[in-house]
């Protein structure tokens, strides 16, 4: 992802970034799992520092903490258009 201008030196940018994708891209694909908790696919673009809007799957496992729902980011795969 480095490619669309994320830097190690900058990863609050990146994890925005992540969290800002889930979101605009709500509700999302629930998988459920056999064991252990569900996750949830997000299919979208991005907008990258660099300006380009960068299509982009996530995974995120839903957990329950404190009375509401949570999300635990797992991984993020580039998408070809």
């Amino acid at each position: 992802m480095s490619g669309f201008g994320f830097t190690r030196e900058a990863e609050k940018t990146l994890a925005d970034a992540l969290v800002q994708h889930a979101m605009n891209n709500l509700p999302g694909v629930v998988q459920p799992q056999p064991e252990g908790p569900n996750r949830v696919e997000f299919r979208g673009t991005v907008r990258a520092p660099d300006g380009r809007d960068m299509p982009l799957r996530t995974v995120w496992e839903v957990g329950e903490g404190d009375g509401d729902t949570t999300m635990r980011f797992l991984t993020a795969i580039p998408l070809t258009r």
